[in-house]
């Protein structure tokens, strides 16, 4: 039997044995350096690209005629309106403006199929100058040539079928016409040398009145096709600018621009008799002359305001100091090469 000094001596020792257990158990480790957490990452703001900037489809433009007067026509032109020429349509009833087959090329020469529907002209947007096809609408763009020489001057045979053209792929300006639905493509002239001009057809389509330079002087010629052969007919044309052939009751007309008077003047001549008669007459160049849907007035381009070309209007008949003309364009831009859908 144990006695009570013993057990309480037995206490002690355990419970100073648990203490030391527990003062043990109590003892904090020592800390260790731990990295900072790393800072609240900034939050990103990612700006959205700005939208690109619309292609101008219709563009407002001062039509300085009276409203009281509106001029049912749609004028095709090349412009410098985005900084170099560009295909557009005026609509002069509206004051509408619509650029075609925009591109950062060079486009110029337009000209209106017979119906309205399609227009070819020249660019270098590949590259070279070739023919290329777009409709009115500004849709189906189509290059119609792919040569090594130039391409220019493209216009419409009044079937609604070809474009007759000039191209220099031989290294001289010959012209040649384009089946545009079989696609045919062959040679209407045969020159040894020379440069080539502006082209205009016969209403009934079978000749052709075009510029060239033989021989360092620009004259016209007429084509008669059937037959192949080009003969002199005009000996004073300027070759940048359009020509329009047309039925007048008084024989097949020819309107072109002229500077045999000392400045470049409208002029109209009868294929048959030689006759010309003064369309214009003013100090200021006068060029491209086309005819409104009605016949009885002249669409041309003008740098009559000293600055810049633009497009006027004036009647076929009169006199040119009496007949009254209509500014249809005032701005700061060129339209040069007008062609009126008829």
């Amino acid at each position: 039997m144990i006695k009570a000094p013993e057990i309480k001596l037995t206490g002690i020792v355990l419970a100073g044995f648990l203490l030391f257990l527990l003062g043990s158990c109590r003892t904090i480790p020592t800390p260790v350096d731990l990295p900072p957490p790393p800072p609240s990452p900034t939050p990103r703001v990612i700006t959205p690209p700005p939208p690109p900037s619309p292609t101008p489809e219709m563009e407002e433009i001062v039509l300085p005629f009276d409203p009281a007067e509106p001029l049912e026509m749609e004028i095709l032109v090349h412009s410098d309106k985005t900084g170099n020429n560009q295909i557009y349509v005026l609509d002069c009833a509206t004051g509408e403006m619509r650029r075609l087959a925009e591109s950062t090329a060079c486009d110029s020469y337009p000209s209106w199929s017979p119906d309205g529907e399609r227009i070819v002209f020249t660019s270098d947007r590949d590259g070279r100058r070739e023919i290329y096809l777009v409709n009115a609408d500004g849709t189906g763009l189509r290059r119609l040539t792919d040569n090594p020489g130039a391409d220019t001057f493209p216009v419409w045979s009044p079937d609604n079928r070809s474009v007759v053209y000039f191209s220099e792929r031989d290294g001289v300006d010959n012209l040649r016409k384009f089946d545009t639905v079989d696609g045919v493509d062959r040679p209407l002239t045969e020159f040894p040398e020379g440069s080539g001009g502006s082209i205009a057809f016969s209403p009934d389509g079978r000749r052709v009145i075009f510029g060239y330079d033989r021989l360092g002087r620009y004259k016209l010629y007429q084509l008669e096709i059937a037959s192949g052969e080009p003969r002199e007919i005009i000996t004073h044309a300027l070759r940048e600018s359009r020509m329009t052939l047309i039925d007048d009751p008084e024989g097949p007309a020819l309107l072109y621009s002229s500077g045999q008077a000392g400045q470049d003047d409208i002029w109209l001549s009868y294929i048959e008799d030689g006759r010309f008669l003064n369309i214009t007459r003013d100090a200021a160049p006068d060029h491209s002359p086309t005819v409104s849907p009605d016949g009885r007035a002249v669409v041309f381009s003008s740098r009559r305001n000293g600055e810049s070309w633009q497009l006027y209007l004036v009647s076929r008949s009169g006199r040119p100091a009496n007949n009254r003309v209509i500014r249809i364009t005032d701005d700061e831009f060129n339209y040069r090469y007008p062609h009126v859908r008829r």
